[in-house]
């Protein structure tokens, strides 16, 4: 027997005497994989080997000390660094901002649509209906309590996100099910190739990712650009015959251009990093397409064109690389001061920095929190002044 044979031997023996700590499906997955990707030296085996071992150990832990930054880490701490302090070093407990929890909740959704077969577009939206009622009595363990202006305004805003995520669900079901019942039709035919799997094997993501088929969703990363660590999370990526595109949905209350997501208008590195990401990733593949996809252009009309592309540049790519070292040095110096103004009427992290404030003999805006909400007008204000400063894009879809 060749040292490839015995080698592929000892890699049979290892994914069964490891089973019992890591579980079948998982040694199953990796030697599926490897076998499929028809990889045939010593290197692959080496790396397929500690993979197996890692998992059979327990994850592995990075000795790094450097800062993992994300895009919405970026965004805090050019917008509050004392916001940044609160939620990531002294990792203080706040209820989830109505907003913030309608955004979580409408992420969670589009995923489940690439996952969970639903019969139509009315049990997709009966399923939202449900996700969202458990949210709304505080029963969702991720979201967590949700924090609304005044609580007898609670009936009418969950009222009216649960209407609007419904409208918004349903266009969407009929505009993606085409391309959503050609990526299960594509899943199936590989799982009827995969025999001598087990059921629980099949159903694993990292398996299914193992197959190439696409679309992803929800797709994790941590990479490297010029000195810092970047992690992140990538709502949909998506194959076509010249490359591959990647969506961001967004549930902003208005629409943005191409032009307003140009880096020097919007700092917001989300697109760039993302770039950086898809390189890492795919790098067989052209990335020929950015699009963020505007999930309230589909709640009258599922017609409606709710994409809207990006543009990067050298620019971006620089721009990112500034904003990196600025937000390594306010870390490195402890320097997280507060931004006091108008905007901290909406922060979550309203109460604690009040009371930090009073003892510094600082002025501060009063919160908006006790005012009652009972109109579509009412808030649809409140909306407007919470994206003009924080806008939606603290979804922690990158964490």
């Amino acid at each position: 027997m060749s040292a490839i044979g015995v080698a592929v031997e000892d890699l049979k023996l290892l994914t069964r005497s490891i089973s019992e700590d890591l579980g079948q499906s998982r040694s199953d997955w990796v030697f599926y994989c490897y076998l499929n990707q028809g990889q045939n030296n010593s290197e692959h085996l080496k790396t397929v080997f500690e993979l197996l071992f890692i998992m059979a150990v327990g994850k592995k832990k990075s000795l790094d000390s450097r800062v993992l930054f994300s895009s919405t880490k970026l965004g805090i701490l050019t917008k509050c660094p004392r916001n940044y302090k609160y939620m990531y070093i002294d990792h203080i407990k706040v209820p989830t901002f109505f907003v913030l929890a309608f955004g979580i909740a409408m992420h969670r959704m589009l995923e489940l649509f690439y996952t969970t077969n639903f019969k139509s577009e009315d049990s997709f939206a009966g399923f939202f209906a449900r996700y969202w009622n458990d949210i709304k009595y505080d029963k969702n363990k991720r979201i967590g309590f949700v924090k609304v202006p005044n609580e007898d305004s609670r009936p009418y805003i969950f009222g009216h996100y649960k209407r609007l995520g419904e409208a918004i669900l349903r266009n969407f079901y009929k505009r993606d099910i085409p391309r959503r019942d050609k990526f299960f039709a594509e899943k199936n035919e590989a799982l009827r190739n995969a025999r001598l799997l087990s059921a629980k094997a099949k159903k694993k993501k990292e398996f299914l990712s193992g197959l190439g088929l696409f679309p992803r969703v929800e797709t994790k990363f941590q990479l490297e650009f010029d000195g810092h660590r970047i992690r992140g999370n990538i709502d949909r990526i998506d194959r076509f015959k010249d490359g591959i595109v990647f969506f961001d949905y967004k549930t902003d209350k208005h629409k943005s251009t191409s032009n307003d997501l140009m880096v020097l208008k919007n700092p917001n590195h989300q697109f760039t990093i993302y770039d950086l990401a898809l390189k890492n990733l795919f790098p067989e593949y052209d990335l020929v397409g950015r699009y963020l996809l505007h999930l309230r252009s589909l709640a009258k009309d599922a017609a409606a064109n709710p994409l809207i592309p990006v543009f990067k540049n050298a620019v971006d790519f620089n721009s990112l690389s500034i904003s990196l070292k600025n937000a390594q040095d306010i870390v490195d110096r402890k320097a997280f001061d507060r931004n006091v103004g108008y905007h901290c009427r909406f922060c979550s992290y309203y109460e604690p920095c009040s009371r930090d404030v009073m003892e510094e003999y600082v002025s501060f805006p009063d919160p908006v929190f006790g005012s009652l909400v009972e109109t579509e007008e009412e808030l649809n204000n409140l909306e407007e002044s919470i994206e003009s400063y924080w806008g939606t894009d603290l979804v922690e879809s990158d964490s």
